[in-house]
């Protein structure tokens, strides 16, 4: 009696694990590394015209949409071999804040920038000097005319990524499901006499019925992770993002 006793414990123990470490990796890991917000490449900042002048040369940028109405446009130009940026901004603003976050030609980030400005000249920014290794620019607003901008930023997940995503956590769901299913059924035969009272059941609907749930639990689990409020994906930071490089 005492070994049925320790070993239906150490069953029950290993039923409890398998549940934690289940629970870990379709919330925690597969997020963190399937469903990374694909911003860098799908919502930077558009390149909309390049020009080369005597001594240095430019890039002019149309930033996201969320702030198009504050700051329509801003350059990147180098001059002497030093490098700024401008930015072309609404008449009616008097003053600015904003920062930017400075890569390399690696996509690495190599510093941020806050600059506050209060406009001497109407429509433009004044020239702000940047390290002579900035390749492009991130662009955030901070204030405008002293109040604070709060930006939202649509995520957006790449398509093979969700695709792994559901297949990872429906075939971890389904071998779960397997699992708990066996063992919550010798609990029960060996406690309860169980066994005898359940008819055969017909494998392939069975299956076909444990897959289906397997993909459904998948996708709550894909809605829960990339929609708000129920937000598990971890968050990386800015600094640690990789973006696609801009070519100067």
């Amino acid at each position: 009696m005492v070994d049925v006793i320790f070993r239906y414990c150490a069953v029950a123990v290993i039923f409890a694990a398998s549940i934690g470490i289940y629970t870990v990796l379709v919330s925690r890991v597969l997020p963190a590394v399937l469903l990374s917000p694909a911003r860098g490449a799908l919502l930077g900042d558009r390149g909309v015209r390049k020009c080369v002048f005597e001594g240095g040369r430019s890039v002019t940028y149309e930033p996201k949409l969320g702030i198009r109405k504050y700051i329509s446009q801003y350059v990147l130009f180098e001059k002497n071999g030093e490098k700024y940026i401008k930015c072309k901004i609404n008449e009616k603003i008097s003053s600015l804040k904003y920062e930017l976050v400075l890569y390399d030609r690696k996509n690495k980030a190599t510093g941020v920038l806050e600059i506050a400005e209060n406009m001497s000249a109407e429509g433009y920014t004044s020239e702000v000097m940047l390290p002579c290794e900035t390749s492009y620019v991130h662009l955030q607003l901070v204030s405008v005319n002293g109040t604070a901008v709060k930006e939202k930023e649509n995520e957006l997940y790449r398509g093979r990524d969700i695709m792994a995503f559901l297949v990872f956590t429906s075939v971890l769901t389904f071998a779960e499901g397997m699992f708990m299913h066996s063992v919550i059924h010798e609990i029960y035969n060996v406690f309860f006499g169980y066994a005898k009272y359940v008819t055969d059941v017909n494998v392939i609907p069975a299956a076909i019925a444990a897959v289906v749930a397997a993909v459904f639990i998948s996708v709550l689990l894909l809605v829960f992770n990339v929609s708000a409020p129920f937000k598990l994906v971890w968050k990386k930071s800015k600094s640690g993002k990789k973006r696609k490089n801009r070519k100067e």
